[in-house]
C-alpha cells in the first residue's frame, strides 16, 4: 500500500491521537468507517519493542533457568495448587471432565467445581509439550507478564495516543512490584503466595474493560462475541475479577447517555458470557449451600495503617500523576466547550477516557466497602483500585505532537518513562527477587525435602488407606510452604484432611477444628466458628471419626506431648518430622452404626453439628433432613428438646456387620457386606452429586458426612452430574450455537433479525429487573448482611482496656448474643467475666466464668477460666472450694502456666489456713511441674517458710539458699536472706542471725525489709551482749523509718538499753 507523505503525516497524527481515521467525534459512528490498516509502522515497532523490554525487565526477576527447571513450584498456596493441575491431567481430562470428585483432601470434594479451571486447563494443555512442572510454572507467571500488555490494550481501546498506552504498560510495573501486601492479589508478592489465578483473571479483566469500552461505541456482533468470550475467560480464571468486570461495566449505565443502547449491549455481552460459563457456573451457584462460607474483613487498626498499606510510598508519585492528569483533562474538557459547540454535536462524557478510569477507581473502592457485607473478601477489590490510580497517570502524557519531529519526541518520552519507571521499581524491591528464586527452584531444593520425601515414602498407599493428619507448623517452610503436607495425595497417594480450597467441602470447619486440637498455633481460617485449645486426647477421638490413622508432628512441644499421650505411638522419624499411629483407629471409610441416628431439622444444621462435634457424644450421629415421609422418620431417633451435647442414645439390635468392606474408586465408593436396613455412615463429604445404586436416599449426617440405609448387602455410591450440570451444559451449547449462527454467512440474517428484536424489546423487562435487583441488594446490605465478629469484639475490648466496664459489659454481652459460635466467642465470654473480676464483684465473676466454661470448655481460655474460678473462691475465703478448682486446673491442664499457677495458689490457700505440712506438699507438686523462673523462686521461698514454721529450720535454709543462688535477681532473693536470719533466730544462733541480717543490708541497701532487718540485727546484738551495736541498730530503725511499726518497737528497745 503506497502512501503519500501528506497521508503518512495524517495517519501518524491519528495514531498519536488514538482516533479512527476520518472520525472527528467519537460519538459520530456512522460518519466514516474506521480504518485499521496502515497505521504508522514506525510507532507500532516502538510499541512492540517497549513491550518486549518490559517483559525483559520482568525476565530479570523471573529468570528462564528457574521457570524451565523441572521442579514443583513452592511458596505459599502454590504447591497445593500443583496437585490440582496434576489431578486434572491424570484423572479428569482422560475422563472428559473439567470437574470431578477428589478423595484426597477435606474428606473429599468436587475438584474445580468451586475453583477456577482455566489456568489449570492451560497447564494440562501445555504439559505434553513441556512436562507438567514447567507448564504449571508458566501458568503461574502468566498473569504477571500479561498485565503490561493488558494495560497497553486497555489504553489503546480508550483511544489514547502514543505514547500513553506504552507508558501505562510501564506504570503497571509499579503495581506489580508493590511490596505493600502479599495477600490481596494482582501484584507479584500475592502471585508468589499462590494467587496466580487471581493474577490471570485480574489481567484479563483489565483487557476486557478496554474491549467493552470499544464495544460501547458500536456493539457489533463481532464485538459482542469477543467481549462475551473474554468475559467468560475472566470468570473461569477468578471470580473476583469477574465481579469487578461486571460492576465496572455498569459505568456506561450511570452516565445517562445512550442508556438503551448501552443496556442492550451489556445485556448481550453478560448474557452470552453467562451462558458460555453455564457448564461451570450453573452447578457452582446451585450447590453453594453445600460449601463452607468463607469471607473475612481485612481490619485496619488505624487510618495511618490503612494509608500505608493501600497507598504505599512506592505508588504515591504515580497517584499524584493521575491527579494532575485528571485536573488537566477536566480543564481541557471545559476549555474546549466552544470548539465542540462550533463543530456541532456533543461528545458523550461516558466516553471520556479519564472519566472511565475514575469510574473504575470508584468501583474498586465501592466494592471494597461493601465486600464483606456481600459475603466476599473485601480486600480483593483494592488491587483494581490501586492499578487504575497508578495507570491514570499515563494519560497526562497525551499531547498533540506534530508530524515529523513529534514521532521522535514521543518515542523519547516513552523511553524515558519506561527507563525511569524501571529504575524506580528496581530501587525499591527488597524481597521479590529472592522469593521468586525460592519458589521456582522448587520444593525439591528445600533443606527439609529429603526428610519430607522419607515421610511420604513411609506413608505410601492409596485412597483406600486411612487418612493422615499433620501438625500445622512453620517448620514446613523448610519444604517450601506451611501447606506442604496438603500434597500428601500427590507424593504418598494417601488422603489428608486440610486443603487450600476451604470453601469446597462442608466438613471444612470440622477439619480445622481438628487442626486446632493438634497444634499450639492453629491457622483458624474460618472466623464464623469456634476453635479448640491444644487437646490431643479429644483430637484422637475426632481423628478416628474422620478415619485418620496416622499423625505427623514436627514441633518439639507437640512431640513431647504425643510421647506421653496414651492414644498415640511413634512409628517413624525423619527429623524434624515424626509419624505417630493413632491407637484403635477404625481404618474404614464406611462404618455400621450401633446407635440409631437422631433426626434434626435441616435449618441451621452447621451450627448444630459443630456443637455436637465439639461437645457431644460421637457415638450418637445426628442427621439433618426435612420433608421425610413417615416411613423414613421411623428409621431415626427423635431429638426432642435434647441439647446437641447430649442427644438421645437408642441402641440398635444386630447392628454389627462383620463382613462390611468399602472400596474407594475414582468417583465411586463400593460397599459390600452391609446389613440391609441398618444405617451406614460414609465418612466422605456430603454432596448432591452422590447417588446410591439401589436408589437409597443419602442423608446429610454429623460433620458433613453421608448416611444411608442400604436395601441390599452390596451398594455402590457414585458421584455424577446433577440436573444443574445438565442445565449448565445446555446453556453453554446454546451460547456456542448462537456464536456459530452469527459467524456462518447463511444464518447472519436470522441472527441479525433476532438481535434487532432483542434491542427493541429487551429494555422493558430488563429495567424493572435491574431495579428490583438493586433494591434487593440494598435491603440485604442494610439488614441481612453479616457482621465480622472481630469488629464489635474489638470495640468492647477498647472499653475493657480503658477500664470503662459500664460500657464493656453490655458490649461483650451483645457480641455473645450475635456471635456466640464464632472464633472470638470464648475470648468474649472470658473478658466479660474479667470485667466483674476487676471490679471485685466475685459472685458475678463466678457466674460468668462458670457459664463460659460450660459453653466453651474447649476454648484456649479454659485453663485460665478454671484458674480464676479458684481465685474468686479464695477471695470469698471459700478455701476448700478454691482448692478443688485449683486441683481441677492442675489435673486438666498440667502443662500450662495456669496449671502451675493453680498449683501455687492451692498451696497458698493451705498456707493461709495454717496447714503448713499440706502446703509444703502442694509446693512439692508445683516444683515437680518445672514452673517458670519467677514462680519457681516464689515456690521455693514459700516452701522454706512452711518448713520453718514446722520447725525444720535447717531444711528451710536449704530452700532459701536455692532462692538466693538460682534467682538472685528475683524479689524473693532478699526475702529469702531475711528469712534465713530468722531461722537462725529460731535456733538461738545469734551470730549467724547477725551475719545474715548484715549481709541483707549490705546487698540490698534500698530493700523495703530494711526496718525489720535493722531491728532484728539489734535483737541479735542484744543477745550477744553487744549493747553499743544494738543501740546503733535500733537508732537506724528510728531515724531511717520513723513511721514504720518497727520504729515503735525499736524505741522500746532503746529505752530498755538506756534504763
Amino acid at each position: 500500500m503506497v502512501m503519500t507523505a501528506k497521508a503518512d503525516k495524517v495517519r501518524i497524527l491519528q495514531y498519536l491521537e488514538g482516533e479512527p481515521f476520518g472520525v472527528k467525534h467519537f460519538h459520530d459512528y456512522n460518519a466514516v468507517k474506521p480504518v485499521t490498516l496502515g497505521r504508522s509502522t514506525y510507532l507500532i515497532f516502538w510499541d512492540l519493542l517497549f513491550l518486549a523490554l518490559l517483559w525483559g525487565f520482568l525476565g530479570l526477576y523471573y529468570a528462564p533457568h528457574l521457570i524451565f527447571f523441572d521442579s514443583i513450584t513452592a511458596g505459599g498456596d502454590t504447591s497445593s495448587h500443583y496437585f490440582t493441575a496434576y489431578f486434572l491431567q491424570e484423572q479428569l481430562v482422560p475422563s472428559g471432565k473439567i470437574s470431578g470428585w477428589c478423595h484426597g483432601n477435606l474428606a473429599g470434594f468436587p475438584m474445580l467445581q468451586y475453583y477456577f479451571p482455566a489456568p489449570f486447563l492451560l497447564a494440562a494443555a501445555l504439559a505434553p509439550l513441556l512436562g507438567l512442572p514447567v507448564a504449571f510454572k508458566l501458568v503461574t507467571v502468566l498473569g504477571v507478564f500479561l498485565l503490561p500488555a493488558s494495560v497497553y490494550i486497555f489504553l489503546r481501546c480508550l483511544r489514547q495516543p502514543f505514547p500513553v498506552p506504552i507508558i501505562g504498560a510501564a506504570f503497571s510495573l509499579v503495581f506489580l512490584f508493590n511490596e505493600g501486601n502479599k495477600m490481596w492479589g494482582g501484584n507479584i508478592p500475592s502471585t508468589l503466595a499462590g494467587e496466580f489465578c487471581y493474577s490471570i483473571g485480574f489481567s484479563l479483566a483489565v483487557l476486557w474493560l478496554g474491549c467493552v469500552y470499544r464495544a460501547m461505541e458500536k456493539a457489533t456482533a463481532r464485538r459482542v462475541i469477543l467481549c462475551a468470550v473474554l468475559l467468560a475467560l475472566v470468570g473461569l480464571s477468578h471470580a473476583y475479577a469477574l465481579l469487578f468486570a461486571g460492576f465496572g461495566s455498569g459505568f456506561f449505565l450511570l452516565t445517562g447517555i445512550r442508556f438503551k443502547e448501552h443496556l442492550n449491549a451489556l445485556l448481550k455481552i453478560h448474557g452470552l458470557a453467562f451462558c458460555l460459563l453455564g457448564f461451570w457456573i450453573a452447578p457452582l451457584l446451585a450447590n453453594l449451600p453445600w460449601t463452607t462460607k468463607f469471607n473475612i474483613l481485612w481490619i485496619f487498626f488505624s487510618w495511618k495503617q490503612a494509608m500505608e498499606e493501600i497507598f504505599p510510598a512506592t505508588i504515591q508519585p504515580f497517584i499524584a500523576l493521575t491527579l494532575v492528569a485528571t485536573v488537566a483533562a477536566l480543564a481541557g474538557f471545559f476549555l474546549s466547550k466552544r470548539r465542540r459547540e462550533k463543530d456541532g454535536g456533543e461528545q458523550p462524557f461516558c466516553l471520556r477516557p479519564m472519566a472511565y478510569v475514575w469510574g473504575l477507581i470508584l468501583c474498586g473502592a465501592a466494592l471494597y466497602f461493601v465486600g464483606y457485607r456481600a459475603r466476599v473478601v473485601d480486600v480483593r477489590f483494592i488491587p483494581f483500585f490501586q492499578l487504575y490510580l497508578i495507570m491514570g497517570g499515563a494519560m497526562l502524557f497525551r499531547s498533540r505532537l506534530i508530524v515529523r519531529d513529534s514521532r521522535t519526541a514521543a518515542v523519547l518520552l516513552a523511553a524515558v518513562a519506561l527507563l525511569s519507571t524501571a529504575l524506580w521499581v528496581d530501587g525499591r524491591v527488597t524481597f521479590i527477587r529472592s522469593w521468586v528464586s525460592s519458589n521456582y527452584r522448587g520444593m525439591e531444593s528445600k533443606v527439609l525435602w529429603p526428610e519430607y520425601k522419607a515421610v511420604n515414602d513411609y506413608l505410601k498407599g492409596d485412597w483406600n488407606d486411612p487418612r493422615v493428619q499433620y501438625e500445622h507448623s512453620t517448620i514446613n517452610q523448610g519444604v517450601g510452604s506451611v501447606r506442604a503436607y496438603e500434597n500428601l495425595p500427590l507424593f504418598s497417594g494417601r488422603s489428608t484432611l486440610e486443603c487450600v480450597y476451604i470453601q469446597a467441602s462442608v466438613p471444612a470447619p470440622f477439619v480445622f477444628y481438628i487442626q486446632s486440637e493438634t497444634c499450639r498455633h492453629p491457622s483458624t481460617p474460618i472466623p464464623e466458628v469456634i476453635y479448640s485449645r491444644f487437646n490431643l486426647e479429644r483430637a484422637a477421638e475426632h481423628m478416628r471419626y474422620f478415619n485418620v490413622s496416622q499423625f505427623i508432628a514436627m514441633e518439639t512441644e507437640t512431640k513431647r506431648a504425643l510421647a506421653g499421650a496414651p492414644d498415640y505411638e511413634r512409628e517413624f522419624s525423619a527429623r524434624p518430622f515424626e509419624v505417630y499411629g493413632i491407637k484403635d483407629a477404625p481404618k474404614s471409610y464406611v462404618t455400621a452404626l450401633n446407635r440409631r441416628p437422631v433426626l434434626l431439622p435441616l435449618k441451621g444444621w452447621m451450627q448444630k453439628a459443630y456443637t455436637w462435634f465439639r461437645l457431644g457424644d460421637l457415638d450418637v450421629t445426628p442427621v439433618f433432613a426435612d420433608g421425610l415421609s413417615l416411613e423414613e422418620r421411623i428409621l431415626f431417633a427423635r431429638a426432642g428438646d435434647a441439647p446437641m451435647r447430649s442427644l438421645p442414645e437408642v441402641a440398635l439390635k444386630s447392628a454389627e456387620a462383620p463382613d462390611l468392606q468399602a472400596t474407594l474408586l475414582h468417583e465411586k465408593i463400593v460397599v459390600t457386606g452391609a446389613r440391609p436396613g441398618m444405617p451406614l455412615l460414609v465418612k466422605a463429604s456430603y454432596h448432591p452429586g452422590w447417588k446410591a445404586s439401589g436408589g437409597e436416599r443419602i442423608y446429610l449426617a454429623g460433620p458433613g458426612f453421608m448416611l444411608l440405609f442400604p436395601k441390599s448387602p452390596d451398594v455402590t455410591l457414585e458421584y455424577g452430574p446433577t440436573k444443574w450440570d445438565w442445565i449448565g451444559k445446555i446453556l453453554t451449547l446454546a451460547a456456542l450455537f448462537w456464536i456459530a449462527l452469527c459467524a456462518l454467512p447463511f444464518s447472519r440474517g436470522f441472527a441479525g433479525a433476532a438481535g434487532r428484536i432483542f434491542d427493541r424489546y429487551a429494555i422493558y423487562p430488563a429495567v424493572p429487573l435491574l431495579l428490583a435487583m438493586a433494591a434487593g441488594a440494598g435491603l440485604f446490605l442494610s439488614r441481612e448482611a453479616p457482621e465480622f465478629p472481630a469488629v464489635p469484639y474489638n470495640k468492647a475490648l477498647k472499653y475493657f482496656v480503658a477500664e470503662d466496664y459500664e460500657k464493656a459489659v453490655p458490649a461483650f454481652r451483645e457480641v455473645l448474643e450475635r456471635h456466640g459460635q464464632s472464633l472470638i466467642a470464648g475470648e468474649t465470654a472470658y473478658h466479660l467475666a474479667m470485667c466483674y473480676y476487676r471490679q471485685k464483684n466475685w459472685p458475678a465473676t463466678l457466674k460468668e466464668l462458670e457459664s463460659a466454661l460450660e459453653k466453651y470448655p474447649d476454648s484456649p481460655r479454659a485453663p485460665e477460666i478454671r484458674y480464676h474460678i479458684g481465685l474468686c473462691k479464695m477471695e470469698q475465703k471459700r478455701y476448700g472450694q478454691a482448692r478443688q478448682a485449683f486441683n481441677r486446673t492442675v489435673e486438666e491442664f498440667p502443662g500450662t502456666v495456669w496449671g502451675r499457677l493453680a498449683a501455687y495458689h492451692h498451696a497458698m490457700s493451705l498456707y493461709r489456713e495454717g496447714r503448713y505440712k499440706d502446703a509444703q506438699e502442694s509446693l512439692d507438686r508445683l516444683l515437680s511441674m518445672a514452673p517458670e523462673r519467677g514462680l519457681a523462686a516464689e515456690a521455693f521461698y514459700h516452701r522454706g517458710l512452711c518448713l520453718m514454721l514446722q520447725g525444720n529450720n535447717q531444711e528451710a535454709r536449704l530452700d532459701f539458699r536455692i532462692v538466693r543462688e538460682r534467682y538472685e535477681d528475683a524479689l524473693w532473693a532478699e526475702h529469702a536472706l531475711y528469712q534465713t536470719g530468722l531461722s537462725f533466730f529460731n535456733e538461738q544462733d545469734f551470730d549467724n542471725m547477725a551475719a545474715s541480717m548484715t549481709e541483707l543490708l549490705r546487698q540490698y541497701p534500698q530493700t523495703a525489709l530494711a526496718p525489720e532487718a535493722w531491728y532484728h540485727l539489734g535483737l541479735a546484738h542484744m543477745k550477744l551482749n553487744l549493747p553499743g551495736k544494738a543501740r546503733l541498730d535500733f537508732t537506724n530503725v528510728v531515724e531511717r523509718s520513723p513511721d514504720s511499726p518497727w520504729a515503735n518497737q525499736a524505741r522500746d528497745r532503746l529505752k530498755e538499753l538506756n534504763s
